[in-house]
């Protein structure tokens, strides 16, 4: 539901969730005012990489998505590699 309704068919969402999307993707945060979120995969069925901030128009729609999608491409090797360490 929030994948549809927040990315369409983009690979990144910027702005604000409603409160039952914050307790579904952030249980555990507090002040949650808004979201810059990439997915793993095609349509986030390996992961997503979320950062928040406590300011509602800090992330915003239409800001600039370069470092987020580099993190979203980085990150998901690097996991691989730490847990083929373990």
């Amino acid at each position: 539901h929030v994948r549809i309704q927040r990315f369409g068919d983009k690979r990144n969402y910027l702005g604000r969730l409603n409160g039952p999307e914050i307790q579904l993707l952030l249980p555990d945060a507090l002040n949650v005012g808004s979201v810059a979120i990439s997915l793993f995969g095609h349509h986030g069925e390996s992961g997503m990489v979320i950062f928040t901030s406590r300011d509602r128009e800090h992330y915003q729609h239409g800001m600039g998505t370069v470092m987020l999608e580099k993190v979203a491409q980085i990150l998901p090797r690097l996991l691989c590699q730490w847990i083929e360490r373990l």
